[in-house]
């Protein structure tokens, strides 16, 4: 058991250190303002770094032995768990924002990530303001944005189910989920059961609840719940930090943070799988 602790408090240590890094990678961002506000996608993966950074901050204020105190007794595994997924999700968008691509493909990337954003608020004005004066040219807009999708190049190569999705204003994404996670490089069986683990606890039910009860929540103590969320994060926070420190060409990157950081994208690449329950064992019907 001390081994676990020792472990736990290594890598708390490791996510700790990689969250104070981001406080310089914000400078960074700054001294980065023309790219960042010309070229969309660096644009939309520093806005998915912030929630990343803002989530690892939030997770490092409740949990025990960090550097970062607060006024929580124990840790909320349900708030842990929902706070790494944001990272997971980060992870995700920035592998397919930052991924290589002609200017065909950004430029159609960039429509269907801006249509996305357009058929989300039709579909709230139409729920709670459908007498709004502004809807008539929301509808048309949207309309002729769905257009420029469909007669665009790209469009024709899209799997069925992507393009059906877009139109739909159900994905921003022109990729499949898997694509995107193809684009990540670690074990796919990695990347399954670390989004079906953690929205086992991102929602309270009575399976999240009773499983929590023997995860523990003695703030004194390290369940094994707790380490494993602990580790997901590492990886998947090392991985977004690591394609923007790439895309933005940061060379004052301390030597241990890189280290941190190429030690945990490589070993989720050559790995990839935790010792957690199996995801086929565990229900799905609150996973979404």
């Amino acid at each position: 058991m001390a081994n676990d602790k020792d472990k736990y408090q290594e890598e708390l240590n490791s996510l700790g250190m990689l969250f104070e890094y981001s406080r310089q990678l914000m400078l960074n961002i700054k001294e980065e303002q023309e790219r960042v506000q010309t070229e969309w996608n660096i644009g939309q993966s520093c806005f998915a770094f912030i929630a990343c950074f803002e989530a690892v901050g939030n997770t490092l204020s409740m949990l025990p032995g960090s550097h970062i105190r607060s006024q929580f007794e124990n840790t909320s595994f349900t708030v842990l768990s929902s706070n790494a997924r944001i990272v997971f999700e980060g992870m995700l968008i920035v592998a397919y924002l930052l991924s290589e691509m002609t200017e065909e493909e950004s430029e159609f990337r960039f429509k269907v990530w801006q249509y996305h954003a357009e058929k989300k608020r039709l579909i709230i004005a139409r729920r709670f303001d459908s007498t709004s004066e502004r809807l008539p040219k929301l509808e048309e807009d949207v309309e002729r944005e769905a257009e420029e999708i469909r007669n665009h190049p790209q469009y024709g190569r899209l799997e069925k189910k992507t393009s059906g999705d877009i139109i739909r204003g159900a994905t921003d994404k022109a990729l499949s989920k898997s694509e995107i996670e193809a684009l990540v490089g670690f074990e796919p069986g990695y990347l399954t059961s670390t989004y079906k683990f953690l929205s086992q606890y991102s929602h309270i039910t009575s399976y999240a609840t009773n499983q929590i009860n023997e995860y523990g929540i003695d703030p004194t103590a390290i369940p094994t719940g707790l380490a494993v969320v602990l580790r997901m994060m590492i990886y998947s926070y090392s991985y977004v930090i690591k394609r923007l420190v790439d895309v933005l060409e940061v060379e004052n990157v301390p030597e241990e943070v890189r280290n941190t950081i190429d030690l945990y994208v490589d070993l989720a690449e050559s790995f990839g799988e935790f010792s957690v329950d199996d995801p086929d064992d565990q229900p799905i019907e609150d996973q979404d």
